[in-house]
């Protein structure tokens, strides 16, 4: 890589290259994708997901619609940067990835989307904890996340919802999620209460990794928020959610009232303090639902 990136005058270009196109594990070697920096340099050092794009994309499509909540939670955890730790499998069924979230992991690792961060033999075989490689492919698991929830009747992109949530466009970001509930959503997924829409917009906000870290659940202050989203570098804006329901549609505005005053009393702030990122403002969301009906508060 080194002489590729001399013999183009861009050694300056390294670090980049890395970041991008780095990251593969054969054994105990570490491997750049060679398709992929090729491009790179042909195209003027301009990093883009040159690989993913031969392929068109529709194994990951495919195996994301048939993966269950589990294994859609963990795909989405690998994007934040937490690694899969899972069983290898030597051989199994191409049926079995649909069946199966060890045959999953397993084609995904073999396909080159995910790649061995660790490998440990047990007893019971081969495990390993399977990372992202690389940007190009963190760019391609946010492709695929727009995907999931890309719909022809909605007026709201979803990447333009979740920056009205950054801007404090109150409107647009109330526009945008109750059109998405009301579409996406079932009475049967409604049914679960909070942990249903907790998820549902855990899994929206995961289009803005890298550019932000998302954790939900975690301890703060004197309590557990709900979603949390911190800026990394070049980012100033940082949000905190917390999730209520309601019985009926009159009682959505107590809730959210009931969610913000959540976040000041048990100080759910002290996670950005302890980060000392140079956040400049957060916005704190209290969001109620009822049914496929929502209702958005901030301060």
């Amino acid at each position: 890589m080194e002489r590729i990136a001399a013999d183009f005058g861009h050694t300056d270009k390294l670090p980049e290259i890395r970041k991008w196109y780095d990251g593969y594990r054969f054994g105990n070697k570490e491997i750049y994708n060679p398709w992929s920096v090729l491009n790179y340099f042909a195209d003027g050092c301009e990093p883009n997901t040159y690989w993913v794009n031969t392929s068109g994309n529709s194994l990951l499509r495919e195996m994301m619609k048939h993966s269950d909540e589990e294994s859609w939670d963990k795909l989405q955890g690998v994007m934040q940067g937490r690694p899969i730790r899972t069983k290898i499998r030597d051989s199994f069924l191409y049926s079995e990835i649909y069946k199966s979230p060890q045959a999953l992991y397993t084609m995904l690792v073999t396909t080159g989307y995910l790649t061995c961060q660790k490998v440990r033999r047990t007893d019971l075989g081969l495990k390993a904890d399977l990372v992202l490689p690389n940007r190009e492919l963190l760019s391609l698991y946010r492709i695929e996340v727009l995907e999931r929830f890309h719909t022809d009747r909605l007026s709201t992109d979803i990447e333009d919802l979740m920056h009205a949530f950054l801007d404090g466009d109150l409107a647009t970001a109330q526009r945008g999620l109750a059109e998405y509930l009301e579409l996406l959503a079932s009475s049967f997924d409604t049914g679960e209460k909070e942990s249903f829409y907790h998820g549902f917009v855990l899994g929206m906000t995961a289009i803005l990794v890298p550019d932000y870290e998302v954790q939900s659940n975690k301890e703060a202050g004197y309590g557990r928020f709900d979603v949390a989203v911190y800026p990394n570098e070049g980012q100033k804006v940082g949000m905190l959610f917390e999730f209520k329901t309601a019985e009926t549609v009159d009682a959505l505005d107590a809730k959210a009232d009931e969610a913000l005053a959540q976040i000041a009393a048990r100080d759910y702030e002290a996670t950005f303090r302890a980060r000392a990122r140079g956040v400049t403002t957060i916005r704190r969301y209290g969001v109620s639902f009822c049914g496929k009906h929502v209702l958005l508060k901030t301060t």
